[in-house]
């Protein structure tokens, strides 16, 4: 290992020693959308692919585009019979569209 290396490694170890990265701070995307009743078929669609433990772990930058219960009521019978047999992937895929993580974000304001 070269002494720039360890150097670098030396103020790095001090920095997170005397600057720990700050806690994680609660998302409260999943409970707020479940406590609402305008949005159970979503939420439950959450839990159903366990994208709900996923939210979990974005603080900030997220985007979610909710469709309210209204939306899906208002599908025509066969988009809603073709929804529920999709497989256990493609519905995961499929809720997981309407969610930008910040990554995503960036890209979206970086391309316009």
């Amino acid at each position: 290992m070269s002494s720039i290396t360890r150097t670098i490694l030396y103020y790095l170890v001090i920095l997170m020693y005397y600057f720990p990265t700050p806690s994680l701070s609660l998302n409260l995307t999943v409970p707020l959308l479940k406590s609402n009743k305008n949005f159970t078929i979503f939420a439950n669609l959450l839990t159903l692919t366990n994208l709900d433990h996923d939210l979990e772990f974005f603080t900030s930058g997220m985007t979610v585009f909710i469709p309210g219960d209204e939306a899906f009521l208002k599908l025509p019978k066969s988009t809603y019979h073709r929804f529920q047999k999709l497989s256990a992937n493609n519905r995961y895929r499929l809720v997981k569209s309407h969610i930008l993580t910040p990554l995503l974000n960036a890209l979206v304001h970086i391309t316009g």
